[in-house]
């Protein structure tokens, strides 16, 4: 996620040179003399933290990808495809951030022209059409039929509307989009993910597939805590970004420059979203057994007696 400060420190159009900055500041700021001096965290625990945060959503993907895809897609729950989709484009945002910080393409943490501006901009983009897919996960773990019409106009529509939204942010905002970005790509999508596993958590699922699986309501329970930690990470970020995410960050209460209130919320999300790839994974496996299951004895048994031997097949005869 964006490595800024929660007032923006003059908004990316700081003039002042770094040394004189520093001189300023009553504590010893030789290891980052430059420290927000762009108005953006070039710290190395900002861009370090970013990659680290790519790393462990990679990793989660490998977890997702491991029940799937299957070769046959009515197999594999939705939910986990549109979880995959939202993992990869948050690695991008966070990835690109990090190189960002860094200043692998510019000054670094400098977004007022040049590539950084142009890579900003990605930031922005992929973090808010990743909202797309959490949403669409959501529906579909919601609903028996992922393959009908239904199910494809709501994708369609959530996916339209997303990138229309994504695309007036930006044209209106540009850079100065990331507080928005990251309402519409995570603040929002996750409460509506959140909505749905709580009373999956409570186990009232009943006309979902699989919701008699204890892997089912596991799962949910594992993923409202991560989504909540997350949500955590980021009220505390943009809480200390006043007294940490400024060039002399001496009243801060973490020890930045060497770690600050990005590289926290970083950790935060990283653990976050491990735990949520952890158990959004339980609660696929039990819809898509459930699904291998229905799909077995319907192989099994003629049409006409599908009813009677697939009675105990929960989803089977209907």
């Amino acid at each position: 996620k964006p490595c800024v400060s929660s007032n923006n420190f003059q908004s990316n159009r700081a003039t002042a040179k770094p040394s004189i900055m520093a001189s300023h500041c009553s504590i010893d700021m030789s290891s980052d003399p430059d420290f927000f001096a762009w108005g953006y965290d070039n710290s190395i625990a900002c861009w370090a933290t970013n990659y680290f945060l790519v790393l462990v959503i990679v990793l989660c993907i490998v977890l997702l990808l491991r029940h799937g895809p299957h070769k046959d897609l009515k197999r594999v729950d939705h939910t986990r495809y549109f979880l995959i989709g939202k993992y990869f484009l948050t690695a991008v945002s966070v990835g690109v951030a990090g190189t960002v910080h860094q200043g692998l393409f510019g000054r670094h943490g400098d977004l007022s022209n040049g590539h950084n501006s142009r890579l900003w901009l990605v930031v922005e983009a992929t973090l808010m059409l990743s909202g797309i897919f959490t949403i669409n996960a959501g529906f579909a773990l919601t609903t028996n039929t992922d393959f009908s019409l239904r199910n494809l106009v709501v994708y369609l529509i959530v996916a339209l509307v997303g990138a229309c939204i994504c695309g007036l942010i930006i044209n209106a905002f540009g850079t100065d989009a990331f507080g928005a970005a990251g309402g519409i790509g995570e603040g929002i999508p996750d409460l509506i993910l959140l909505a749905i596993l709580v009373p999956a958590a409570a186990k009232c699922c009943n006309r979902v597939d699989g919701h008699s699986n204890p892997d089912f309501w596991l799962g949910a329970r594992i993923s409202i805590p991560a989504i909540l930690l997350i949500f955590a990470g980021a009220f505390v970020q943009v809480a200390l970004g006043p007294t940490c995410g400024v060039p002399c960050p001496a009243d801060c209460v973490l020890p930045s420059p060497h770690f600050d209130h990005n590289a926290l919320f970083h950790v935060a999300q990283a653990i976050g979203m491990a735990l949520l790839a952890w158990g959004m994974d339980k609660t696929c496996r039990a819809v898509e057994e459930n699904m291998e299951g229905t799909e077995a004895c319907y192989h099994l048994c003629p049409p006409p007696e599908k009813s009677n031997c697939c009675g105990s097949v929960p989803g089977a005869s209907g």
